[in-house]
């Protein structure tokens, strides 16, 4: 158990009574902790760099959680209540901004996803393993291994083509 978890059990804290800051340093291990169920569902371990994120990432996760609780203590004036509702404007427009700035990059990972399948359907790919998806179509591997949940379904689809795995770390590539 990660300390920003017990932290949030004793506080009896739930993802949305948090922080931008700490919900993302969560979600960030949770998308780590997927691939590396992916890679021990191949039978390998970690790199010490993927535990090292994961330590950094729950050492800051924890960090904010401790200062959110800390201001929550200490803010009980009037005048910083109204101070805080206008910082919540700012950062609400601030954070508007941010995922105009994201659907963008989503944007050209999807292209460049579909640009990809394209190019592995055309020299006549149907089927592949990970390992191969991860030597001729990068994106796609990256997307795939962030979001890998064993037991469900796996893969990328485009409005074009579907990559979608049939069995253990063998995908089908299929035009819609």
């Amino acid at each position: 158990m990660y300390q920003y978890e017990k932290l949030m059990k004793e506080e009896g804290l739930e993802l949305s009574d948090l922080p931008k800051d700490a919900q993302t340093c969560i979600k960030e291990i949770k998308k780590a902790e997927r691939g590396v169920a992916m890679q021990r569902g191949k039978g390998r371990e970690p790199s010490e760099a993927v535990t090292n994120k994961l330590s950094m990432l729950d050492k800051q996760a924890t960090r904010e959680i401790l200062e959110h609780l800390d201001n929550d203590n200490s803010n009980t004036d009037a005048n910083d209540n109204e101070s805080d509702n206008d910082n919540t404007s700012q950062s609400t427009a601030n954070t508007n901004d941010a995922e105009k700035k994201e659907d963008v990059v989503i944007d050209t990972k999807g292209y460049a996803i579909e640009k990809e399948l394209a190019q592995l359907y055309n020299d006549g790919v149907k089927e592949i393993t990970i390992d191969d998806i991860q030597k001729k179509a990068q994106t796609c591997y990256s997307v795939i291994f962030d979001s890998y949940e064993d037991g469900q379904e796996n893969g990328v689809e485009t409005s074009r083509y579907k990559l979608a795995e049939t069995s253990n770390e063998v995908f089908v590539l299929s035009k819609l």
